[in-house]
């Protein structure tokens, strides 16, 4: 059972449109980066312990936490940045 990257990344930033759009200030920065990035090392640390490993060699998946947990902040902290961007221009 293995996620799509792509789809980590998109659903990232949807997160951090949609809390952007419902909350202001650092409370919106907080949650729209914190929980997809939480969520994504969440969904590594259970594939990695709790489904039996398939696969032959090493366990890549402390590799794979962070490069999915810091892809998934950086994403959520674009569709919040958009947010407070077009906010900021739009207000002008």
């Amino acid at each position: 059972m293995n996620l799509d990257p792509v789809l980590v990344f998109a659903l990232s930033f949807v997160w951090g449109v949609l809390v952007a759009l419902l909350s202001r200030g650092i409370s919106g920065w907080c949650i729209g980066i914190g929980l997809p990035t939480v969520a994504a090392a969440a969904y590594i640390v259970y594939l990695a312990y709790g489904v039996p490993y398939s696969g032959g060699g090493a366990s890549m998946w402390p590799i794979a936490l962070v490069v999915l947990s810091g892809s998934a902040a950086v994403c959520s902290a674009a569709g919040v940045g958009l947010v407070y961007l077009l906010r900021h221009c739009l207000q002008r």
